[in-house]
């Protein structure tokens, strides 16, 4: 009836292969739970590897990383059942239903975002800035969602008929962290494939400190001129080109020094700014496009 597939790296995903499979188990469904772990460190596989022991699960250990999309399309491609759910490893299941909502959206949708969310209470500082981004912008209620229905999905929690999904698939030219969900939600929406936004939340589990979040928007926006050839220009692009347009760019470059470092003071404060973190990522692409 239908596979959870869960790429991991790095991270131990026990409580989170064993919600799923209990939850299974009481619906009384035919399921199946595959977990490929993608290189990662001895630590987490010592942990991962007891889930091989279990029934309908299957646990691989990959004797070299693939990377974010090849190993999705490669669980994809050995999934047994037509409908499958992919979820990513750094988060937890809080609700009881998560199995049930998914099962009750077969064939009323061919593609199914259950959502994201993060928990509310703050972190500490160092941690504040994944913590406030993901709160404002990907936790959003699926009424939000649906305004952009396109915009708004994430692979991090969604189900799909395997044969469209393999039709579709990940881009495995995007090698580095950053945008293969907007690619693929851009095939979805070439094919006039409605995405269903729905109240089934996970919620996310692996927030980074402040540097490494930085660091993976840095390689995300890398990506960007590869998305550009493809026809896909992200919000960041269409702000910039309109700033571009009227000469804002150029002041900002002129201001580069004193904006940069209040962008880099806020990032790292208790409280930091949305708007201070849209002109790192602004900042980032001018500079990849100098």
């Amino acid at each position: 009836m239908i596979s959870f597939l869960v790429p991991v790296y790095n991270r131990d995903v026990r409580s989170l292969v064993n919600e799923i499979f209990d939850q299974c188990r009481k619906l009384n469904i035919e399921f199946e739970i595959l977990v490929y772990d993608d290189h990662s460190k001895q630590k987490y596989k010592e942990k991962n590897k007891e889930l091989a022991f279990k029934t309908g699960v299957a646990y691989l250990e990959l004797s070299k990383n693939l990377g974010r999309s090849k190993i999705r399309n490669w669980l994809a491609k050995n999934s047994r059942y037509n409908n499958i759910v992919f979820l990513d490893c750094d988060q937890y299941i809080r609700r009881r239903t998560f199995v049930q909502k998914y099962i009750k959206e077969i064939g009323e949708a061919k593609v199914v975002y259950g959502g994201t969310s993060y928990k509310k209470k703050e972190p500490g500082t160092k941690y504040r800035l994944h913590w406030t981004y993901g709160r404002k912008v990907e936790a959003q209620s699926p009424s939000k969602r649906k305004r952009n229905p396109y915009l708004s999905f994430r692979s991090n929690n969604f189900m799909i008929e395997r044969d469209l999904f393999l039709d579709c698939k990940f881009d495995e030219n995007l090698t580095t962290y950053g945008y293969e969900d907007t690619l693929l939600a851009l095939k979805f929406e070439e094919k006039e494939i409605t995405i269903k936004h729905i109240d089934n939340p996970i919620e996310h589990a692996g927030l980074e400190n402040t540097e490494v979040f930085l660091e993976k928007t840095n390689t995300a926006i890398g990506n960007l001129p590869f998305l550009i050839e493809q026809g896909v220009k992200t919000r960041l692009v269409k702000f910039h080109d309109k700033l571009s347009s009227v000469g804002i760019t150029k002041l900002l470059l002129f201001l580069e020094t004193p904006i940069k470092k209040k962008i880099e003071a806020s990032l790292h404060s208790e409280k930091p700014s949305m708007i201070a973190f849209q002109l790192f990522k602004l900042y980032k692409y001018i500079d990849i496009k100098k």
